[in-house]
């Protein structure tokens, strides 16, 4: 069974005449020849062999044995995406395949329900966070947040995927994001961002981070939506006092995550009412409610 999946899934160069028959017939005889030799050593080896299969099955140690089964479904997944760069466009087939600028997404869970209201899990959907600063000084806050953030997403029951980028500010971020994100037709044709409710009070440049962004989108012919409601999808500094996060302050756009998120919330959301954080905790746990009034979605427009 190994040598045949072995010729399907693994990268290692297989024998020039191997057929899976011939191995099959030779596995077969090798088998009765161990039970005309000695019949009783034979029964004895397989129930050895069963116990310990059966042990193994019913233990379920947390060991990576390189399965067979798991490599078999990267070959299929990989021949099912090239497949689909043969198949033209059709809007019955459209998708809204979406690059959502969550930061981590353990920040602003709501944005990420918000956008997979309307995947519905059967879509393409990429949390994306940009580290700030040179690939060196970030290159490590990546590599940890990559597995952390997946390992949540897949927790939390998320159909997502989690993509993290270096870049010298937010803006040079997206860009990689827009250009390199996805694989063939699993290509993401929609940027949803949060509406940026402190452009009253923040920096000019800041301001115009966040409209060249917009402009971005349109450039690399993308859909836009912006959704904004009163209360703000950034629920971090919530997360910060209960020390769920440690503030990196002197190194913009880093923070370390606790793994700790669901612990938080219950205790708030029976007076969700009383005052700002309890209405912003309830993020951690469900969909807020939203009108009309307090979403804005802007479809790209044709022709550019």
């Amino acid at each position: 069974m190994l040598s045949i999946t072995d010729v399907l899934t693994g990268w290692r160069p297989a024998f020039k005449f191997y057929n899976m028959w011939v191995s099959l017939f030779g596995a077969v005889l090798c088998c009765a020849v161990m039970f005309v030799i000695n019949w009783w050593a034979a029964v004895i080896t397989v129930a050895i062999v069963l116990f310990l299969y059966i042990y193994v099955t019913y233990k379920k140690p947390e060991v990576n044995w390189g399965s067979s089964a798991q490599a078999m479904s990267y070959v299929t997944a990989l021949q099912d995406a090239l497949s689909l760069t043969g198949v033209n466009d059709h809007i019955k087939n459209f998708r809204p395949q979406c690059i959502v600028l969550t930061g981590s997404p353990v920040s602003r869970p709501a944005l990420l329900d918000l956008t997979l209201s309307f995947t519905k899990n059967f879509s393409l959907c990429i949390c994306s966070q940009v580290f700030m600063g040179s690939q060196k000084q970030t290159v490590s806050e990546i590599n940890m947040s990559m597995e952390k953030y997946q390992n949540w997403l897949a927790k939390h029951k998320k159909k997502a995927f989690y993509a993290a980028v270096a870049g010298d500010n937010l803006r040079d971020g997206v860009k990689s994001l827009l250009q390199a994100s996805g694989l063939g037709r699993m290509k993401p044709n929609t940027l949803v961002i949060g509406y940026k409710k402190d452009w009253r009070n923040t920096s000019p440049q800041d301001v115009e981070t966040y409209i060249g962004i917009l402009h971005d989108a349109f450039d690399f012919e993308y859909g836009l939506l912006i959704f904004r409601i009163s209360q703000g999808f950034d629920i971090s500094h919530i997360l910060q006092m209960q020390g769920k996060i440690d503030n990196c302050s002197s190194r913009p756009g880093c923070a370390v995550i606790s793994s700790a998120l669901e612990h938080c919330g219950p205790t708030w959301l029976r007076n969700r009412n009383k005052d700002r954080h309890r209405v912003l905790a309830r993020f951690l746990h469900s969909v807020p409610k939203f009108s009309s009034k307090e979403t804005l979605l802007i479809p790209y427009p044709e022709g550019g």
